[in-house]
């Protein structure tokens, strides 16, 4: 899913073509509320109707705000803002993508209730900025992938935010980078298996307009 520009990137970086790249990224981990309820209650052709409607609005979401979607898995989406795309202010471009995702999920069920049909009800977010590992996954180098502990911590950070009244939660590199420009809360956290991690950042709201970033720019 990767535009021309970052794959030209990838094909032309030595460092990466020699093996796993460290890459200060943001990632966005997200997944849906009460799936398991919902898609044990409609039939799969229907859940992927309303799932197919979803993804293509989060994946084009990502894809305006410079980032790139790194994978779906049922429900849930991994976005990664910076390498091999722009990796110029990751941070906020990953909080106004979840920001937009957000505002994009609440105009999708006034649709689906004007249709009369149930859809997914809300989503948990969780955003996070930090050194990754880049590489391929497997021998057929076909798929690009991330992992290391911020990875982590962006995926805890999602679980987390189905506790507070929030459009996303925020890890602290995160929130430093993006403070002046966001409305936030400082929560308690109690994260599983990340005891060093007590406190998040919640994102209720932008304090000003900003402006997207376009996916061909910054690569």
């Amino acid at each position: 899913g990767l535009p021309e520009d970052a794959l030209r990137r990838l094909e032309q970086d030595r460092a990466f073509q020699q093996g796993t790249l460290g890459k200060r990224v943001t990632v966005l981990a997200s997944d849906v509320k009460n799936y398991s309820v919902f898609s044990h209650s409609h039939p799969p052709a229907y859940v992927r109707q309303i799932m197919t409607e979803y993804q293509q609005m989060v994946e084009r979401i990502i894809y305006r705000h410079g980032g790139y979607v790194n994978k779906f898995v049922g429900d849930a989406v991994l976005a990664i803002f910076g390498y091999p795309m722009s990796e110029e202010t990751t941070a906020i471009r990953g909080v106004l993508a979840a920001k937009e995702i957000h505002d994009g999920l609440r105009a999708l069920i006034e649709k689906w209730n004007q249709e009369k049909k149930e859809g997914i009800a809300g989503i948990r977010t969780g955003i996070n900025t930090g050194l990754v590992s880049v590489s391929y996954l497997g021998s057929a180098k076909k798929q690009l992938d991330v992992m290391g502990d911020n990875v982590d911590l962006a995926a805890r950070l999602e679980s987390a935010a189905g506790e507070f009244d929030c459009i996303a939660l925020l890890g602290p590199t995160t929130y430093e980078e993006v403070k002046t420009r966001i409305r936030s809360r400082t929560v308690p956290v109690q994260l599983k298996n990340r005891p060093d991690v007590t406190e998040a950042f919640t994102l209720d709201g932008l304090v000003d307009k900003l402006v997207p970033v376009s996916r061909a720019g910054g690569v």
